[in-house]
């Protein structure tokens, strides 16, 4: 009779997908660690990836792709095809699933290779995912990371977009940090509960430039921000959730820069928080005007605007606060995004 059961029981269940009493889960110990509850597997800053292992063969010890016949089984275009993290890049994360926010399965050096698995349909912020395998397991990698051999076109999931014309992603500067956008003073510095950022307390029109490729994702203009009167102190919640005084900012910008174009400190507190492959925000406030708009893409040099002294300000000088985060628009999502302290972007 408990035979007779047992077999009505696995069959219920092999219909239903799931799998048998005897079978071992196929979930991860790792994952039980982390709470239900977040929003697409996010990793909080309390779990502890220091153990996650280094994953992918280094690049001189990965076999040289052999030359693609005519025709080729799909077992060997999946076994030709490489996927190789660029070069330029220190660490990234080989997650366990198509998202930021899924916890590292490994962690790659610039260089690593590994062999092609599959890959998603573009996530919210546009990005595929490439499903990568390494020696005892597989993970998921954001496709602007790496590189694919020649030989992954053949593959029917594999489009001519996933192959740039040209290198998006230029190597930072052998300075690891970038030079200060003025010479001017340290007027205020950086404090996590008093002052999230910096101040150099400029002359008034002292052009300040981009440091580094990126969008313009914020360019608000200080609309009570008159000539007579450009500025008010002291300031409260009322100026502070104004966007007629820009928030207190007055005329600022806020310049998206990607994760491969920031210097080695800066990567290295966007591994730190789980953020690789993320953005990292740089805010610049109280311009007396600005020379960018929304949505401009931006180069090193690229003039953002003229110092002044506008908003909740008491003199002339540039307010510059940095955070790191993994979502395009930071619209009323500003003070959830991570603050870093500006030391790790510029030399000061």
């Amino acid at each position: 009779m408990k035979q007779l059961l047992d077999f009505l029981l696995g069959l219920i269940r092999g219909l239903l997908g799931m799998p048998s009493q005897s079978e071992p889960s196929s979930t991860p110990s790792r994952a039980e660690d982390v709470p239900c509850d977040l929003g697409m597997h996010e990793v909080p800053e309390s779990v502890d990836t220091s153990a996650v292992p280094f994953v992918g063969m280094a690049a001189a010890s990965a076999a040289a792709p052999a030359a693609a016949p005519d025709v080729v089984s799909a077992s060997a275009q999946a076994a030709d095809c490489t996927v190789t993290v660029r070069p330029e890049l220190g660490t990234v994360n080989v997650r366990t699933g198509p998202r930021i926010g899924f916890f590292p399965a490994g962690k790659a050096r610039g260089g690593a290779v590994f062999s092609l698995s599959g890959a998603s349909e573009p996530d919210e912020t546009g990005f595929r995912w490439f499903q990568v395998a390494f020696e005892g397991g597989s993970g998921w990698i954001r496709s602007d990371l790496v590189l694919l051999s020649e030989s992954c076109k053949q593959l029917s999931y594999i489009t001519d977009a996933d192959y740039p014309d040209s290198p998006t992603i230029p190597t930072p500067p052998a300075t690891t940090r970038f030079p200060r956008p003025t010479t001017a003073l340290l007027s205020n510095g950086y404090s996590s509960t008093r002052h999230p950022g910096i101040d150099l307390a400029t002359a008034m029109g002292t052009p300040i430039a981009a440091s580094a490729p990126g969008t313009v994702i914020r360019a608000i203009r200080c609309v009570n921000c008159t000539e007579e009167r450009p500025n008010r102190f002291p300031c409260g919640p009322t100026t502070y959730s104004d966007e007629k005084w820009g928030y207190g900012y007055g005329n600022f910008v806020v310049v998206r820069h990607d994760y491969a174009v920031l210097p080695d400190p800066m990567r290295e507190a966007m591994d730190d928080a789980n953020l690789t492959g993320g953005f990292a925000y740089v805010l610049y406030a109280h311009f007396q005007e600005l020379r960018v708009d929304l949505g401009e893409t931006v180069q090193a040099g690229t003039l953002l605007g003229r110092t002044g002294n506008h908003g909740c300000s008491t003199g002339p000088h540039i307010h510059i606060e940095i955070r790191i985060g993994n979502v395009e628009i930071v619209d009323g999502q500003w003070l959830a995004q991570k603050a870093v302290n500006p030391v790790r972007f510029y030399v000061l």
